[in-house]
């Protein structure tokens, strides 16, 4: 099963990341020979042309200037065609599946809502809420935690690592408390647009929570994790 979860992985990354790598860009090509690559933010007809570059500059030609302009595939994770997505808001909608680990581990489903602040290109703290649904035990836990991101690069396409800390309710039964909850992971992230985005992850998900062991004497009652290695799929807006 570890296998399986591994094999899904990599063809989730493989399959986005040949979708995300293909963007396009802006090309304006001036009559003194000049190339200008950007985004077309303004075109007023027979006036003039606007067009902004990587670092947000915007450069304005006259229409005379201009020989022609057109549009260009661009391959790989160095050029950010929408800027915006710097700071501010950030929300994350994931979903996954887990696959017991340890002793005490069970197969579960779960969605995520992370509500966060984007401090720059490359760190986010946000919390969050969800459902988790263990098959075994058939019970539905809602989590609620912390959660930190950091992304390697500025680009397209770029690792990063996260985790998740919090506690678990027991939404099966009177919404007692479960356990403590933490979840790092690694993935990749694809940007759609300045704002928006695809992550890919494998992580753990550790759940503790209290067992009752019979030795076939007595019972007794030992808080313990129920271990989970969790593939997610989540989209960041």
């Amino acid at each position: 099963m570890m296998k399986k979860l591994f094999v899904l992985f990599l063809l989730l990354s493989g399959g986005l990341v040949v979708q995300a790598q293909q963007h396009y860009r802006d090309v304006v090509y001036l009559k003194n020979g000049s190339v200008i690559r950007g985004t077309i933010v303004e075109l007023v007809p027979d006036k003039l042309i606007k067009i902004e570059m990587a670092d947000q500059s915007v450069f304005v030609y006259q229409l005379d200037e201009v020989e022609s302009f057109a549009r260009e595939a661009v391959r790989g994770n160095n050029f950010r065609r929408f800027p915006g997505s710097d700071h501010g808001y950030a929300g994350i909608v994931d979903m996954g599946y887990g696959v017991g680990a340890g002793r005490y581990g069970s197969d579960f489903i779960h969605f995520t809502m992370i509500n966060g602040y984007r401090f720059n290109p490359h760190f986010l703290l946000g919390v969050g809420t969800g459902v988790k649904f263990y098959h075994e035990e058939e019970a539905v836990l809602v989590p609620f935690f912390a959660h930190f991101q950091a992304t390697l690069l500025d680009g397209l396409v770029s690792p990063y690592a996260a985790a998740s800390v919090g506690y678990s309710f027991n939404a099966s039964g009177d919404f007692e408390g479960v356990g403590l909850l933490v979840n790092p992971s690694v993935g990749v992230h694809f940007e759609v647009s300045g704002n928006s985005g695809i992550n890919v992850s494998v992580g753990y998900d550790g759940q503790w929570a209290e067992f009752v062991i019979y030795d076939g004497h007595n019972l007794d009652v030992v808080y313990k994790v129920m271990g989970g290695v969790c593939v997610k799929v989540g989209f960041v807006f």
